[in-house]
């Protein structure tokens, strides 16, 4: 092929958006991020961020980062291509709503993951009362949705593809620990 007929880009900034520490009453809404090396959205303790009908492509790491954040809500919006997870909350997510997203390839080929558990999914979750809600999950190389926490409600998702390059995994998945099992109470999937 003729490399003349191609089109070459190249992200050179690690994350498009940063919110920092306590920065609260945030909206999102009808952007674009493409391409970064790490993550695309960043966001770190606070309340009440907002991120609507955007879409978020080709991330080196996460599509979207939520750590700490109460009131954390993502809705008609698009994640595709994280080399990682797609929407990764890891901790302290409580009183999050995440619905009609659409998260595609998250971990989409071998090597591009993150070392360790909890890395490869579309929807890692960990925060009490959460709605994970009409959602289509689709291409992941581990699991569909990964939470823990009190007062989950998952319910009318669509996940396809799911589990493509790591084992002991599945479309919707929890734990509750390795050496103190933590008992968790009103968990709904439907």
């Amino acid at each position: 092929y003729n490399p003349n007929n191609y089109e070459v880009k190249v992200s050179t900034l690690e994350n498009l958006l940063v919110k920092s520490y306590n920065v609260d009453h945030i909206l999102i809404q009808s952007l674009h991020f493409k391409g970064a090396n790490e993550d695309a959205i960043y966001l770190e303790k606070g309340r009440d961020v907002v991120i609507n009908n955007s879409e978020v492509e080709f991330s080196g790491i996460n599509g979207v980062t939520s750590l700490n954040i109460e009131d954390f809500k993502i809705t008609n919006s698009r994640i595709n291509y994280s080399l990682n997870t797609g929407l990764n909350m890891r901790y302290g997510n409580e009183n999050a709503i995440v619905k009609n997203n659409s998260i595609e390839n998250s971990f989409p080929f071998q090597g591009g993951v993150q070392n360790l558990d909890n890395n490869g999914n579309g929807i890692l979750v960990s925060g009490n009362n959460v709605l994970i809600e009409n959602n289509i999950i689709k291409q992941t190389g581990f699991n569909g949705i990964h939470f823990l926490g009190n007062n989950i409600e998952i319910k009318n998702n669509l996940i396809q593809e799911f589990c493509r390059y790591k084992n002991d995994c599945g479309g919707i998945y929890t734990f509750g620990g390795s050496k103190n099992i933590t008992t968790f109470s009103n968990r709904v999937i439907e």
